[in-house]
């Protein structure tokens, strides 16, 4: 960026993981950038459920707040190559081949908080913290933005204009931007869900010994058709851990440290339970339901007003058990980026691009989540066909260090689908299924 300043000031709705990234991008370019947000951003609450930083989200990550990764290994964080996190599939384990890329086992809750402080420390950013936004702002002909009206969660505030020369909508799948626009007389975009039905439940913990994950970032266990329960236990450094359990909304949920140990007990492979056994924990338990993956088409309307853009959940949010969210959000920042270097982003165009880069994680996610919900007939053919050779990959993974490191940078998004399409990639994963013992 040249850092040239086009325009006065840019306002972001949502503190999230997205909005965070997009105010540190829209800095480069406005001379004030707002941030607002309904609950506290810095000190607020934690974060619990294990969350990956996936490969390439830490890549952006570390170009836009150099230094902070350093600091939190210096802090104490693990860091290790991606494939440190042993992975089991339908019981085996995928194969732990170097992939050559590096993440950090972040705490959620001092990610967030450690990205706030970075986005704050920023001259031009400020951080609204406590403000609801009622609505847009536009011209008389509704075909601008130029601002939101908000109030402060303050006694006695009343309603406020906040002008703006670009809006970025980062305010996650609970977003009112559909609402704003059919109100304004766009129409509202069509919505693709997957009906998925997790339960996820969080608890942290101090090992009774690091060395029961043998050097290792985390040990996750998948669950599929054939096993609808799920668990990842990720090492945080100093001892510390937090697991989280995944199985079907409206089943049983492991409330106490007793019933985790019994859950972990009944996994495919003993590997969680083994380590989690003498755990103390440190908290209470913390459960979310998960209906399904949600996607809004906006690059499918005909138009939308100019100087609004949406990034994040509020796009696509995908099941948090496949990791990616974080690092949408970051991909999602870079191309803001590269928009902003032509001027103020085109929203359709920028809509576009951002369906563009959305495919790949959906995609991936959605062969799993139909299959995992018993609706793999309800997918597109070409859904249900990627989805069928990725089952084959990451069974083939299993035994194939090779197809275990193309997998692992393609679902660590460092790497195009296409590249397990190769002769050598597809004739591995299309060879005899191993036997069974």
């Amino acid at each position: 960026m040249s850092g040239r300043r086009e325009a006065d000031r840019a306002v972001v709705l949502g503190g999230s993981v997205a909005g965070l990234l997009a105010a540190r991008v829209l800095a480069e370019t406005f001379a004030e950038v707002l941030v607002l947000d309904r609950n506290t951003l810095l000190g607020g609450p934690a974060a619990r459920h294990a969350q990956l930083l996936l490969g390439r989200g830490q890549q952006i990550v570390a170009e836009l707040f150099p230094g902070l990764a350093e600091d939190a290994v210096a802090a104490g964080s693990p860091i290790a190559d991606l494939a440190a996190v042993r992975h089991y599939v339908g019981g085996q384990r995928v194969q732990p081949v170097a992939t050559g890329a590096f993440c950090v086992a972040w705490d959620r809750s001092a990610l967030d908080s450690q990205l706030a402080a970075r986005v704050q420390a920023l001259p031009n950013v400020r951080l609204r913290e406590h403000t609801d936004v009622l609505g847009l702002e536009v011209t008389a002909d509704a075909g601008r933005v130029r601002g939101v009206r908000v109030r402060s969660r303050r006694p006695g505030s009343g309603v406020e204009v906040l002008e703006a020369d670009l809006v970025v909508d980062a305010g996650g799948r609970g977003s009112n931007t559909p609402d704003w626009l059919a109100d304004l007389g766009y129409g509202r975009p069509a919505e693709e869900r997957i009906p998925v039905g997790r339960t996820f439940t969080s608890r942290h913990y101090r090992l009774r010994d690091e060395a029961v994950l043998d050097g290792d970032l985390g040990i996750e266990v998948a669950a599929d058709a054939g096993q609808p329960v799920g668990a990842l236990l990720l090492h945080l450094g100093h001892g510390r851990c937090v697991l989280t359990l995944t199985g079907p909304a409206g089943g049983p949920v492991p409330s106490t440290p007793a019933s985790a140990l019994a859950w972990t007990r009944a996994l495919p492979v003993p590997d969680v339970y083994s380590a989690l056994a003498g755990a103390r924990p440190l908290d209470d338990v913390v459960t979310e339901e998960f209906a399904g993956s949600l996607r809004r088409r906006y690059e499918q309307l005909d138009r939308l007003p100019e100087r609004l853009l949406v990034v994040g959940d509020a796009v696509g949010s995908i099941n948090p058990v496949y990791r990616q969210g974080m690092t949408v959000a970051a991909q999602q920042a870079l191309l803001l980026r590269e928009h902003l270097q032509y001027g103020l982003p085109q929203p359709l165009v920028f809509a576009k691009d951002v369906s563009v880069a959305l495919d790949v994680p959906w995609n991936m996610a959605a062969g799993a989540d139909l299959e995992l919900a018993g609706m793999a007939g309800a997918c597109s053919e070409d859904v249900e066909v990627s989805a069928a050779f990725l089952a084959r990959v990451r069974a083939g993974a299993t035994r194939d260090p090779v197809l275990a490191k193309a997998l692992l940078r393609v679902t660590g998004l460092l790497d195009s689908p296409e590249t397990l399409m190769t002769p050598d990639i597809v004739a591995r994963a299309m060879g005899p299924a191993p036997r069974r013992s």
